[in-house]
Parts: C-alpha cells; structure tokens; sequence
C-alpha cells in the first residue's frame, strides 16, 4: 500500500494477486464438484421469482449491498436493479480502473457460460436435494469469476 492507501502497481504485486485469484477461483470450483449438478435448483418454473438459484444470488447480493459491497466500480453485481445502499458507511477507494470501464460488464456471458458450459464439465449428473447449498456454492464461484473478470 502507499501513503494514500491506494495499492501500487507493480509487476511482482499483480503477479501475486493473480496467483492468489486463481487459487480462490480453483478452490472455489473444487467445493462446488463435491456436489451433483441438482438441475431443479435452476428450473425458472419452480417458483415465480425465476428459479433458487436468481432467488439466492439476488438476495445475497442485496445483503452484499447493505454491508457496502458494490461501492467500487469495478465490484458489478449480477441484478443490479433495486440494489438498496449501504446501511453502514463505506470508505472512498482511489479509482484504479478507466472510467470508460464502468461501461463494461460482462456479467450476463459469465451467468450464461457458468450454467451452461463450465457447471456441466465439473459436476456429476445427479440430485441430492441439497439445493440451497448447491446455490451457495454456486454464489461463491460467481463470485470468484466476477471479482476477477478483469484478469480474464
């Protein structure tokens, strides 16, 4: 950290972010793998809020919001419609990022391509019933894949 609290950019520091990214990112897959696919946890027809899975990250990330997660432009959430603010104060970050950045998100190729492409290669065909766990650990690898979309 520097004297204005903003985080310097060196080589060695980014080079040590993305290590430790890729392990939150590779752990993260790994505890989702212990469980089956559980399909009915992501059928839009089981409830009409959409299916368990909007349903948990939509209102984890309104809890997200309230703690003051969200704050930076580069943390997007996935429903961003609604969101309320922060209930407790949040601290000013130095922007690091372009501003024309804040016009990027690629949330939606990140939903889309973790249900239906990355989930099925790392996961059993199975239900064990356990769908609020499975969304949890879902939530998680979001994530991890949203946090650190710009190293992708």
């Amino acid at each position: 950290m520097d004297a204005g609290g903003g985080e310097q950019l060196r080589l060695a520091a980014v080079r040590d972010q993305l290590i430790r990214e890729e392990d939150s990112i590779v752990f993260a897959l790994i505890e989702r793998a212990k469980r089956p696919r559980n399909t009915p946890a992501y059928s839009a027809a089981a409830a009409a809020a959409g299916s368990l899975a909007e349903f948990f990250v939509r209102e984890a990330e309104v809890l997200h919001a309230k703690a003051g997660h969200y704050q930076k432009p580069e943390d997007v959430p996935f429903f961003s419609q609604d969101l309320p603010p922060p209930v407790f104060p949040t601290k000013g970050r130095p922007k690091v990022l372009h501003p024309f950045a804040s016009l990027v998100c690629v949330n939606d190729a990140i939903w889309k391509m973790y249900f239906n492409e990355l989930l099925p290669l790392f996961t059993a065909d199975g239900d064990d019933g356990n769908y609020a766990e499975t969304v949890a650990l879902d939530f998680a690898c979001l994530q991890v894949h949203v946090v650190h979309k710009h190293f992708f």
